[in-house]
């Protein structure tokens, strides 16, 4: 476990630091190279693993590649989360001076392409990925461990709960905290 969990946490300090060094260089990357880090310094890598593994479910090691980052659920999840995240917070970001959004990098691929046009491109992208996922969370074929798709497939839920209509993660206003009470606090 710990050669996963190691790897995991490696893999997402590099692309912290990836982000690091492209805003200080006021660079706009590409949108594989932002999909690509992005997706990874959403934070689901590291944190993914730990309760896939502390589930109650046995993951063998033959498992755990599938189970983890190299499973289509789990890329999914992440795309979802960065999508979301970003089609949501895009104007707070711009506004506190980030330039490498989604839409900043579709942008200077597209160059003749509005904000509009690209939020709008990315709404679908998210819609496509979202349909997805619900297919592969419920394909028996090659399936992953089912602790681990119900996770995954349950944190995105949570995501799309907390990026609804703003940063719910950033900007946790009384709206979050009364999800969470009712989630975590108040009784069923």
């Amino acid at each position: 476990m710990l050669d996963y969990i190691r790897k995991d946490w490696e893999k997402f300090v590099d692309a912290l630091m990836k982000e690091r060094e492209w805003s200080e260089a006021g660079y706009i990357p590409t949108m594989n190279e932002y999909l690509k880090t992005r997706c990874i310094s959403v934070g689901l890598v590291p944190c993914g693993l730990h309760p896939i593994l502390l589930m109650g479910e046995v993951v063998t090691n033959n498992d755990l590649p599938m189970a983890h980052e190299s499973s289509n659920i789990f890329q999914l999840a992440a795309l979802t989360w960065r999508l979301k995240n970003d089609t949501t917070t895009s104007e707070a970001e711009k506004a506190r001076g980030q330039i490498d959004s989604c839409i900043a990098c579709y942008m200077k691929q597209n160059p003749f392409s509005t904000e509009e046009n690209a939020l709008q491109r990315f709404v679908e992208i998210l819609d496509h990925t979202l349909k997805e996922m619900n297919y592969e969370y419920f394909n028996l074929i090659g399936e992953p461990p089912k602790c681990g798709k119900m996770f995954v497939f349950n944190l995105r839920q949570c995501v799309m709960l907390l990026y609804k209509y703003k940063d719910g993660y950033g900007d946790s206003s009384k709206e979050t905290k009364e999800y969470i009470m009712k989630t975590l606090i108040d009784p069923v």
